[in-house]
């Protein structure tokens, strides 16, 4: 979804919140490895095996089995759907202080204002709308569930989410549908401030996305030499550079060496995890950085930063998500045109 695999929005979102363990339980061996390989950046995400009884049963028995099998000790525990791409970790924590304030279990809930029909065919209708469960954090406690099997009893508090999170997934309309909610979240959370990074991809943006290749393998990028002159006055002006490719190229390695960028993030499989890492580690918001990307594995970054940029013959996914089309193609001055915009924006609404 929007680039990245669905359950990445999840996971990133428990890593930032005040989850002390993430566990993702999984049989996938194709998501076992993406996250061992993609994640390497954090210590807090485990991998576990999941039964296929507990694949096949109720999450309160997967919420058994691991407490059944894990040495780990803690007070209360959180299931997490990767179903529902709307979750933050705001979302979590508040869960999560809903147990620490005395509550048995705590759910998610998102407000409709659908009519609910009972077995006469009677509309139950309320001005107010209805909370309804939206598969998105379960908490409670463990000695809640290991003595009443469920994950919801006792004292239960709801902890409310947005109407677009009642978003379901069970079809290619639902999916366009959430899918374009969440991209209209990210860029609404957008603000105006100064830019300090500009992160940019490559295969697209610094080049025209063509490459040589002879019998040994790959042999040649083009690279245009006033994007490099573009940066350079990047540097300085205080905006410093961050190359992210999910390309792991010696070439590209090479370029950017010569071109002294030291925030090099190559093999980047899921950006938006590794920019917010990142971000986290500058301690800078996602306002503060303007982004070029070309195709749909940028989408993500594209939406939530403070300015977004694509080359001209970018992916038609991403052309209508951008704040800026460049006049100019990837590989060919699209780099110092948004140079050159960024420039002058910080100079016009941030004067010193």
């Amino acid at each position: 979804m929007l680039g990245r695999p669905l359950f990445c929005w999840i996971l990133t979102e428990a890593i930032y919140s005040k989850l002390d363990l993430v566990v993702v339980a999984t049989n996938d061996e194709w998501i076992t490895n993406f996250i061992a390989t993609h994640y390497q950046w954090t210590d807090k995400v485990k991998v576990i095996n999941r039964s296929k009884a507990s694949e096949e049963g109720s999450l309160e028995n997967a919420a058994i089995e691991f407490l059944e099998n894990t040495s780990e000790q803690f007070d209360s525990l959180s299931l997490l759907l990767a179903t529902n791409p709307f979750t933050r970790s705001k979302d979590i924590n508040k869960c999560l202080e809903a147990i620490v304030d005395g509550n048995s279990s705590a759910v998610t809930v998102a407000n409709t204002l659908n009519s609910i029909w009972n077995s006469n065919g009677e509309a139950i209708n309320d001005n107010e709308g209805f909370q309804i469960e939206n598969s998105g954090v379960f908490s409670t406690t463990v000695n809640n569930l290991k003595n009443n099997k469920s994950l919801l009893t006792g004292t239960v508090a709801t902890v409310e989410m947005p109407k677009h999170a009642t978003a379901t997934l069970s079809n290619f309309n639902d999916w366009q549908l959430a899918e374009l909610s969440l991209a209209n979240l990210l860029i609404s959370n957008k603000e105006n401030k100064k830019i300090k990074y500009l992160v940019l991809d490559v295969d697209g943006v610094f080049t025209d996305g063509g490459v040589y290749y002879d019998e040994n393998g790959e042999m040649a990028k083009r690279f245009d030499m006033r994007d490099g002159m573009g940066l350079e006055i990047m540097r300085e002006h205080n905006i410093q550079v961050v190359i992210m490719t999910s390309e792991d190229s010696k070439l590209v390695r090479k370029r950017m060496e010569k071109l002294k960028l030291k925030h090099l993030f190559l093999g980047a499989k899921d950006k938006y995890s590794l920019l917010e890492n990142f971000i986290q580690t500058q301690q800078i918001s996602r306002s503060e950085i303007a982004y070029v990307g070309d195709d749909v594995n940028d989408l993500a970054n594209l939406c939530s930063v403070g300015w977004s940029f694509a080359p001209k013959n970018a992916t038609n996914q991403v052309l209508p998500l951008v704040d800026v089309v460049l006049s100019k193609d990837s590989g060919n001055g699209a780099i110092r045109e948004a140079t050159e915009f960024l420039l002058q924006y910080n100079n016009r609404q941030f004067k010193a």
